[in-house]
């Protein structure tokens, strides 16, 4: 379990316990880091996706956990990250199994020069649909060269359907 600051009472405060509770039960990997990268505390989730029990990871610094090829492009893109020029990136962490997983990184430098890192999943689903993803300009490319006339009609409010353009096929047709 995470340090908590006692009161003068002897008592954790509200805030405290409050912080605790998000940080033990979040969904995502929490990680809080040194200046030198090493973990100092790890939550739950963070444990479970990498497959490390809490006192093993605490060995460990965080580049250790990403795959070997990432090492590199992960310091450069570390600095990135640290002046927000990139809100997350997405990288490849190495389980203790060995197996990889595609996740999303954020991280933000404390006022005490610990670093903290929020870790989330990126479902196969949402990899796939990424990788399989056609851009607005691509799908207009298929659309003005595909040998057939088409129209194109944007259905909006009270089920109305509004002409919005053809193809260039369509315009010979007619």
């Amino acid at each position: 379990m995470s340090p908590k600051t006692i009161s003068v009472s002897g008592e954790a405060s509200d805030t405290d316990y409050t912080y605790s509770v998000i940080f033990e039960n979040a969904l995502e990997g929490i990680a809080i880091t040194d200046s030198t990268n090493m973990f100092i505390d790890v939550n739950p989730s963070c444990c479970k996706m990498l497959g490390y029990d809490r006192t093993e990871l605490l060995q460990l610094s965080i580049f250790d956990v990403f795959v070997k090829d990432e090492i590199e492009s992960m310091k450069h893109v570390f600095d990135e990250l640290l002046s927000t020029k990139l809100d997350f990136v997405e990288k490849k962490i190495l389980r203790k199994d060995g197996l990889s997983k595609h996740v999303e990184l954020n991280v933000k430098k404390l006022p005490d020069g610990r670093f903290l890192y929020f870790i989330f999943e990126m479902s196969v689903s949402k990899i796939h649909k990424e990788k399989h993803q056609l851009t607005e300009q691509e799908i207009q490319n298929i659309i003005c060269n595909f040998p057939f006339g088409s129209h194109h009609y944007e259905l909006q409010a009270g089920n109305r359907l509004v002409f919005m353009g053809a193809n260039p096929a369509a315009d010979e047709i007619l």
